[in-house]
């Protein structure tokens, strides 16, 4: 009845926590349709701000660029400021390149010109030298006076024209050094005009970002990203209130099942408590009372269940005992008459008296009496056992007398009542079980979720399984590929997870019993940064419903998630707490 009693108690605390439960549902329904509405009237506005966004994210970019052209020129050893005269001075060459082009044909036109000319004075002063009488050229009369003066002009003409071609070697040294120096730049153009092209490429994002208002663009834009991070912290609490009202369902037919139980507890119970009162009780309480009288002499009669063959032994013993008593008489008849007859002898010897014949009469007397002291000694123990003996068959058979009447009890409560305990005992094993069951299951789906994610879908879930290994115990399978695997198949990092998994899991299943605090001590260990970032997501979706959680960490990345943040640093020997507001 006691176990009826705690199973009931237990019954009904289950179903104030289903209740509490489905409470909890309907205010999470109530806080869905408030997160929806703030969800929709924050969508509207990130509406308004989103070309804002991409407007800075062009700006970003546009000022990200600017700053890697400005790299790349100092990259050349230049200044941005350098570039326009470096261009200019490029054109110039250029320019200047062209005139020294025409430069050298000029000067070697008129080179060749004057070589001509050369050639002709002095092919002529040849046929001077050579002629007689008359001029070669004109055909005119031709004295040597006038030879010689013909000759000198062209010897003069031919001084000049050598002066003229040394000058114009002297001006084309001067080209070809200016040419070299001007081919030195042309040939750093390609360059040139690449820094030119970054220039100007610089100049056009200044020119198109000076007439933005980037400080306006930049504020619009950062509050679409602080919406952005409060609808995505309130769909991720949506996200965990819709899993819990999912469950309003099946938490509503356990609480049905419970309630069927309880119904059937108490029913039980009144059939137990009218069967009590048909066998002359008037409550459990008597009924126990009586069950702890008699659980003495139930035991004492388990003891003496044997008793009627002890009775019988010692029934034999007294048989033999009195026989004993009867032979020791028949003894001492028998020595009595023989101790008659020493003495009629002695009397008779004493008239022909012999004192060795008395002697041997005397010790023989003495041997007698002592035997038959010896056996009314034993006469008298076997007369204390046979009294002790006939006292322990009286008790006895008052005690089987007694025994017999509590067994008679005892039989009624074992046929009656007893069975029925142990009917509602089994039920109520049955439905621990199946409460365990539910439960196991529970933390089960919780687990497998949470560590489907930390592994972004690798592991299609766990699986818990009883499995007899010398003694029952619980064994932990995780689903790869279709199969089930054992956790030796996991990764260092992994195992991690799992632990974490199950720690979140049971959690989640200790929540259902509205917990209002819940302390995690660096429950990031040995993760990487991409298992951190899961953890932030799975803190932010799943512990939501908790009144408080605080996580002491040394992980950055698990300031995203909280509301509030402590910072405890060690600076000069001593702790200093700072409070951020997240």
């Amino acid at each position: 009845m006691n176990q009826l009693e705690s199973d009931l108690s237990g019954a009904k605390v289950e179903v104030q926590n289903l209740t509490l439960q489905l409470k909890k549902i309907a205010e999470d329904k109530r806080r869905i349709k408030e997160i929806k509405t703030e969800i929709s009237q924050i969508s509207k506005e990130m509406e308004t701000l989103q070309k804002y966004v991409e407007e800075w994210e062009k700006i970003k970019s546009a000022l990200d660029r600017s700053k890697q052209i400005e790299e790349q020129i100092k990259g050349f050893g230049y200044d941005v400021d350098e570039i326009q005269d470096l261009f200019t001075l490029l054109n110039k060459s250029r320019d200047d390149e062209r005139r020294i082009q025409e430069g050298f044909k000029k000067i070697a036109s008129r080179k060749s010109a004057l070589i001509a000319k050369g050639l002709q004075i002095k092919n002529a002063i040849n046929e001077l030298r050579r002629a007689k009488g008359y001029c070669p050229t004109c055909g005119r009369s031709l004295d040597n006076s006038l030879k010689l003066k013909l000759i000198r002009d062209y010897v003069g003409k031919l001084k000049e024209i050598k002066e003229e071609i040394t000058q114009l070697e002297e001006a084309t040294k001067k080209l070809e050094r200016k040419k070299e120096k001007i081919d030195q730049i042309i040939r750093n153009q390609d360059a040139i005009l690449n820094l030119k092209q970054l220039k100007d490429e610089l100049d056009d994002i200044k020119s198109q970002i000076s007439r933005k208002e980037i400080d306006v663009i930049k504020e619009k834009s950062e509050k679409f990203n602080k919406l952005k991070e409060k609808i995505d912290k309130l769909q991720g609490e949506l996200n965990a209130l819709e899993k819990s009202t999912a469950k309003e369902a099946e938490i509503k037919e356990s609480l049905k099942r419970l309630n069927e139980r309880i119904s059937e507890i108490k029913e039980h119970k009144s059939r137990l408590l009218n069967t009590l009162k048909e066998f002359g009780f008037n409550s459990l309480k008597e009924m126990e009372v009586e069950i702890e009288n008699l659980k003495g002499a139930y035991l004492e009669w388990f003891r003496l269940k044997e008793s009627s063959k002890e009775l019988e032994r010692e029934r034999d013993n007294l048989s033999k005992v009195r026989r004993s008593i009867e032979r020791f008489k028949e003894e001492i008849d028998e020595r009595s008459g023989e101790l008659s007859t020493l003495q009629g002898k002695v009397e008779e010897l004493e008239e022909v008296y012999d004192d060795k014949v008395h002697k041997e009469v005397e010790q023989e007397f003495i041997e007698k009496s002592n035997e038959l002291e010896a056996s009314r000694g034993k006469i008298e123990l076997l007369c204390e056992r046979v009294e002790s003996l006939e006292k322990d068959i009286k008790y006895i058979q008052k005690q089987i007398e007694l025994v017999r009447e509590q067994k008679r009890k005892l039989d009624v409560i074992e046929r009656r009542i007893l069975p029925e305990l142990a009917k509602i005992r089994e039920k109520f094993r049955k439905y621990r079980n199946y409460l365990a069951e539910t439960a196991l299951r529970e933390v089960e789906s919780y687990a497998s979720e949470i560590f489907q994610e930390f592994t972004e879908g690798k592991y299609l879930g766990i699986k818990l399984k009883q499995v007899m290994d010398r003694r029952e115990k619980l064994k932990v399978f995780v689903l790869h590929q279709g199969k089930e695997r054992e956790i030796s198949f996991l990764s260092g990092g992994e195992l991690i997870a799992l632990g974490l998994a199950f720690r979140l899991a049971l959690t989640m299943y200790m929540i259902r019993g509205k917990i209002p605090l819940l302390i995690l001590d660096e429950p990031t260990p040995f993760l990487d940064e991409e298992r951190r970032r899961k953890l932030v997501e799975i803190t932010s979706n799943y512990l939501r419903k908790i009144p408080q959680v605080i996580i002491v960490s040394h992980d950055d990345e698990l300031k995203d998630a909280a509301d509030r943040v402590i910072n405890v640093e060690l600076m000069g020997g001593s702790s200093r707490v700072s409070y951020v507001e997240a």
